[in-house]
């Protein structure tokens, strides 16, 4: 059969629950030919001759936080809903767990602890030809929420630790009525700092214009075991985030007064006291801290009226759990250990990691110059 019409997963959803070809306009930033400006479909002739796209052939669409329809008789049979019940809008994962994490100032920070680790910040204007971050639309309408280069594999590198450590690590747990993530968390605590130098890069999954990078861990003596490995990883999540993010607010020639640390990640206190450390600022965990469910619910919220707007609807919706303030003698520590050292040790390690991948693959060619509009 022709095609149509083209969209994305959620406008698919959407047609299917309510029978509307409608979708939010926040899920077509990138890769869709959309107007930045009026954050509506382009109406510029060229560009949708570039997409290939006619404008026909492309669902209508609202900003986030409105009704995109209503679930039909059809839909509640299947889906058990109920018929008539309204389906609003909300954005993509990262702007929705940002606005859960109850960001709306440009003041704070907001990093989000997944298998993909994010770094965002609000942004009031589209930028111009930006390098160290890059706009994508906001769960809030007339919004933008500029997002920093974050690390693959982030969380899934302090699983795959836990995994390997297998079931010794589950047994010692169970000895002392703990969880192997609170065992670790527990011994680590024990470790000083810095870990007397060990760090790890982390480059368990590398982009594919730098094919020869690789995860490492350097600076190890006889006298560490799994709990310095542990929190070298964290420390290094930590610094690899602070660079991305220094580099991000020096472009932007703006920066953050606190963070907000967001993901089952920031269960950990340690993890807590490491970023508010490293960055040398308050770290704030919320008690929800799967916040992408609850930004989900602040869009519907707002969409349903229950709220007059999002900051009255973030203030009764958001709670703060606690607050990790840095450590002076730490947060110099890490310092030091960053400008001098983390900060450089790629330039040193891609020089032998390319010869290495040389021997293995042959000779780079290309690879590395390839370039993706993104680094995620």
């Amino acid at each position: 059969p022709d095609v149509a019409y083209v969209t994305s997963f959620s406008g698919y959803l959407t047609h299917r629950l309510t029978g509307e070809f409608k979708d939010n306009i926040a899920n077509y930033f990138g890769q869709w030919p959309v107007d930045y400006k009026t954050e509506a479909w382009s109406e510029d002739a060229a560009v949708m001759e570039k997409f290939n796209i006619p404008r026909q052939m492309l669902f209508d669409v609202q900003m986030p936080g409105t009704i995109l329809g209503h679930i039909t008789p059809q839909a509640a049979l299947a889906t058990h809903f109920p018929a008539g019940l309204p389906v609003v809008c909300t954005t993509s994962d990262k702007p929705v767990e940002a606005l859960g994490a109850g960001l709306l100032d440009d003041e704070t920070a907001v990093i989000s602890l997944g298998t993909y680790i994010a770094l965002m910040m609000n942004g009031k204007a589209l930028p111009k030809d930006p390098v160290a971050y890059w706009p994508i639309m906001s769960s809030i309408p007339q919004t933008l929420l500029y997002e920093g280069y974050g690390i693959r594999k982030g969380m899934w590198t302090v699983s795959w630790l836990r995994d390997m450590l297998g079931e010794s690590l589950i047994q010692d747990a169970k000895a002392q009525d703990l969880s192997p993530e609170d065992l670790l968390n527990k011994k680590a605590s024990c470790v000083p700092p810095g870990c007397n130098g060990l760090m790890t890069v982390l480059d368990w999954l590398t982009n594919p214009w730098e094919p020869y990078k690789r995860g490492i861990m350097i600076g190890f003596d006889s006298s560490m075991d799994y709990a310095w490995i542990y929190r070298s990883i964290l420390e290094s999540v930590a610094l690899t985030l602070k660079n991305n993010y220094d580099n991000m607010c020096h472009e932007m020639n703006h920066f953050a007064k606190h963070v907000i640390i967001t993901g089952g990640g920031s269960n950990s206190d340690l993890f807590m006291q490491i970023f508010a450390d490293v960055f040398n600022l308050p770290a704030r965990r919320n008690a929800i801290n799967g916040c992408a469910s609850l930004g989900a619910a602040i869009n519907t919220a707002v969409g349903l009226g229950l709220y007059p707007d999002y900051a009255t609807a973030v203030d009764k919706m958001v709670r703060v759990k606690d607050i990790f303030m840095p450590v002076e003698n730490n947060a110099k520590r890490y310092d030091a250990m960053n400008k001098g050292i983390f900060k450089e040790l790629t330039k040193h390690t891609d020089v032998i990691l390319k010869k290495s991948y040389e021997v293995m693959h042959g000779e780079l060619g290309n690879a590395d110059s390839i370039q993706s509009w993104s680094n995620a």
